[in-house]
């Protein structure tokens, strides 16, 4: 008796915001395609949606990736996806995983179920007086767009599980509540830094 080996199941994850490597969604997304490609190999086929300049940063060759590229953006697969969908054969992935609740790619095949990720509401609380409603709506609506399209949601605490219940409507979508974790410590330098005073720091007796 022969045994047919199953395909982990293929999972996009939303790694555009690499392209800005040193905010804080850049190094979430560096942290958490690190972690995935540490932790769970051997349970999904993960393929990165990147900027083609981070491919550098993840090591394994094998590693599936989608060239970040304008065509890819949702405004213009909404214009493409009825003329695609009788097309479409199998869906190219088992899920796809937008990180952030901002992303601007969404998955061509509406058939693929989406794992949204909102770290925040920050617009709605911190809208300086200079703002004006129509933009703060309009981010409203973008972002209820993307929980309508969501199978399931992420939330980084029990206050924007909150908030998102709140404001936003979530109809009977599960959100689970996932605390972010915690990054390696950087090993320290063995070189005095340049900025420093020459003589060195005494105690008081």
């Amino acid at each position: 008796m022969s045994c047919n080996r199953v395909s982990p199941p293929r999972v996009l994850i939303d790694l555009e915001k690499l392209r800005h490597i040193n905010c804080g969604l850049g190094r979430f997304s560096l942290h958490l395609g690190e972690g995935i490609l540490a932790d769970f190999r051997d349970r999904i086929e993960p393929v990165f949606l990147m900027p083609q300049s981070a491919r550098p940063r993840f090591t394994e060759r094998e590693l599936g990736t989608v060239a970040v590229r304008p065509w890819r953006k949702e405004f213009v697969q909404r214009w493409v996806r009825p003329i695609a969908k009788p097309f479409l054969g199998r869906p190219p992935y088992a899920v796809w995983h937008m990180t952030n609740q901002m992303s601007r790619y969404e998955p061509l095949d509406p058939r693929v179920p989406v794992l949204l990720t909102v770290h925040d509401l920050t617009f709605l609380h911190k809208a300086s007086q200079d703002r004006r409603m129509r933009e703060i709506e309009r981010k409203r609506a973008d972002t209820q767009r993307r929980v309508d399209r969501a199978a399931a949601i992420a939330v980084d605490s029990q206050f924007v599980a909150d908030d998102l219940r709140r404001e936003l409507t979530i109809g009977g979508r599960p959100i689970h509540v996932i605390p972010l974790g915690l990054a390696a410590t950087p090993p320290a330098s063995s070189v005095r830094p340049a900025f420093l005073a020459s003589d060195r720091l005494t105690c008081p007796p």
